[in-house]
C-alpha cells in the first residue's frame, strides 16, 4: 500500500498491515472458494476413506490456490507449490495455513528450521518507526511512499464452517505448539478478513484443465467472527 508523506509519518505497523490485508482479502476469498469448488467437483472421493479425504482437503486446497493464483499486487513468493504470497509494494509476506484443529486459531509451527524462523519476529513497530521502501520504487504513484514490511511475516489461517470459509491473519511472535492454550501470547496482531472490499475514505492514525481433481467433506472447526477487528498486544 502507498501513502502520502504526511500519512506515512503517523503510520504504525498494525494499521499498515490492516490496509494491506483489506486489499488482499477479496482476491484471497475468491481463490479459496474457487479452489474448494474445483476439488468438490473434480476430485474422486472414492480413492480414499472419508477420514483420509478430510485430512487431505486442506493441503489440496492450499496447493490448488497456488496453482490458480493471479494477482498483480500480491504475487507468489516461491515455487513450493503452496500459497506463499508477497505484497509487491511493501515486501510483506503471508502464507496460507489451516487453523489449529483444536483451538481454531493460529496453527502450530511446522517441525523445520524455516518454519520456526518464520514464526519468530519482533513486535509491531509504532508510529514513526517504520522505514519507507527505497526511493527508486518505480511502481509508486507520484508523491506516495510505501512502508518497508519485508521483515514482517503473517499467517493466513483459514477454516470452513457450514460450507463457508473464513480467514484470520496472524502476526506470530514465537514458535507455536499444537493445540496451544498457555498463558504466553504467541502473536501481537490478528485481523478477521472480510470477503468484500471495505471502503476507507481517510487514513486515521492512532491517537488449466486437470481432470478429476472431495465432495461432502465435513470439518469440525469452531467458527471465527468475520467482523473486522484489529487486535494488538503491547
Amino acid at each position: 500500500m502507498y501513502y502520502l508523506p504526511e500519512q506515512f509519518k503517523k503510520l504504525d505497523e498494525a494499521h499498515a498491515l490492516t490496509d494491506s490485508l483489506q486489499d488482499l482479502a477479496p482476491k484471497l476469498y475468491e481463490t479459496l472458494n474457487a479452489a474448494r469448488a474445483d476439488l468438490l467437483d473434480r476430485y474422486p472421493s472414492d480413492l480414499f476413506w472419508d477420514n483420509q479425504n478430510n485430512a487431505n482437503m486442506p493441503r489440496l486446497i492450499n496447493q490448488r490456490c497456488a496453482r490458480i493464483w493471479n494477482d498483480e499486487s500480491w504475487v507468489l513468493s516461491d515455487k513450493c507449490g503452496y500459497l506463499h504470497l508477497r505484497e509487491g509494494s511493501s515486501g510483506l509476506r503471508a502464507i496460507l495455513r489451516r487453523v489449529d484443529p483444536v483451538t481454531g486459531k493460529l496453527p502450530k509451527t511446522n517441525a523445520t528450521k524455516t518454519s520456526r524462523a518464520y514464526y519468530m519476529q519482533a513486535t509491531c513497530k509504532g508510529a514513526g518507526a517504520l522505514k519507507r521502501v527505497s526511493q527508486d520504487d518505480l511502481f509508486a504513484p507520484d508523491g506516495k511512499v510505501s512502508p518497508d514490511l519485508s521483515d514482517t511475516k503473517l499467517i493466513l489461517a483459514w477454516q470452513e464452517t457450514d460450507k463457508a470459509i473464513s480467514v484470520t491473519a496472524y502476526r506470530p511472535l514465537d514458535v507455536m505448539p499444537y493445540a496451544y492454550a498457555g498463558p504466553a501470547k504467541k502473536y501481537d496482531f490478528s485481523l478477521d478478513l472480510l470477503d468484500k472490499p471495505v471502503e476507507v475514505k481517510d487514513f486515521t492514525p492512532i491517537e488449466d484443465n486437470d481432470d478429476n481433481l472431495l465432495p461432502n467433506l465435513v470439518f469440525d472447526d469452531a467458527s471465527e467472527n468475520e467482523n473486522i477487528e484489529i487486535r494488538t498486544e503491547q
